[in-house]
């Protein structure tokens, strides 16, 4: 009896509104659906990850509920094992939150989004140096070269360039670039798109001046933003100085950390200098650094979308 009421009580508050979807979702997860593969080269091996979808009313919820599944700072710091927990958007409602709740929210947003493209990253990375250490190459294993190529923008058949691009960007980088970029999500661009970073499109808008401007991306999802924003730093000509630093901290077997790289930023924006010193600085005063030794734990996966 104590154990099921212990149970009870340590459960958020949110998650009896949407108890009866989780269980059926759960259970028809752990036998026989998901959304979610995972194909080993060798073996053609596929296995299923059970993949959970939670909704929740607002921001006011999220807090109990990323407890509930695990995720606390404090609580994760001790393996540095990230659990998979995803939201897939910023809300209105993140303003109604104390300075100190979105400040902490934010961190753990961003940080399971970034774990996630740098662990497909690194097994892109793996699979590259696997085909080009074949002595030939099948027809298969040259599209699929030629292919990633095209996305990383490279010369095909130029694998030096692409193993520089292919590569993972330290947390600690993106979480305080997202911060300096949104306002801890509470700029206009990552409400009404799910923006962190500021990015702009090939479209042009017309200002209230009769000028005009690039407009800011809109992304369907946190994940498809954070995800484009690390494609950009590995591909664009401006960051590479930054991939060759990178590159030369893993030749020397160093931890890739998010203040190394910054010193290679200058140009990203008008304050040069000045922004670098800012991105150091709050790495330091928010200890962001520590999370570019993380990494995710493997098992369920959830996605938690918020309703406003």
């Amino acid at each position: 009896m104590k154990k099921n009421a212990y149970f009870i009580n340590s459960m958020p508050s949110c998650f009896f509104k949407y108890q009866k979807r989780l269980f059926v979702l759960l259970f028809g997860a752990l036998f026989f659906i998901s959304c979610s593969e995972v194909e080993t080269e060798e073996f053609n091996f596929q296995f299923q990850v059970p993949e959970l979808e939670y909704e929740i009313e607002n921001y006011l919820e999220l807090d109990s509920l990323l407890e509930y599944f695990g995720y606390e700072l404090d609580s994760i710091h001790i393996y540095k094992k990230v659990p998979q927990v995803f939201v897939d958007q910023i809300t209105p409602s993140i303003k109604m939150l104390r300075s100190d709740e979105k400040k902490l929210n934010f961190i753990r947003i961003i940080l399971a989004h970034t774990l996630k493209v740098n662990e497909e990253i690194a097994q892109t990375r793996i699979h590259l140096y696997k085909r080009l250490n074949k002595d030939t190459l099948a027809h298969k294993d040259s599209v699929w070269l030629d292919s990633l190529s095209d996305v990383y923008r490279v010369k095909r058949q130029n694998y030096s360039d692409l193993i520089n691009k292919i590569d993972i960007i330290p947390p600690s980088l993106i979480i305080v670039q997202g911060i300096i970029e949104s306002g801890w999500a509470t700029s206009k661009y990552a409400i009404e798109g799910n923006n962190l970073f500021g990015m702009y499109g090939s479209r042009r808008v017309v200002t209230k001046t009769g000028d005009t401007r690039p407009k800011a991306k809109d992304y369907e999802t946190i994940g498809e933003c954070v995800r484009e924003y690390i494609t950009n730093l590995n591909r664009h000509g401006s960051y590479r100085r930054m991939r060759e630093v990178r590159a030369e901290m893993r030749d020397l077997g160093l931890l890739i950390t998010g203040k190394k790289l910054a010193s290679t930023l200058m140009n990203y924006s008008t304050l040069g200098e000045r922004y670098v010193k800012k991105i150091v600085s709050m790495i330091n005063i928010y200890d962001l650094e520590e999370y570019d030794q993380y990494s995710l734990k493997h098992g369920v996966v959830i996605k938690v979308k918020i309703q406003e």
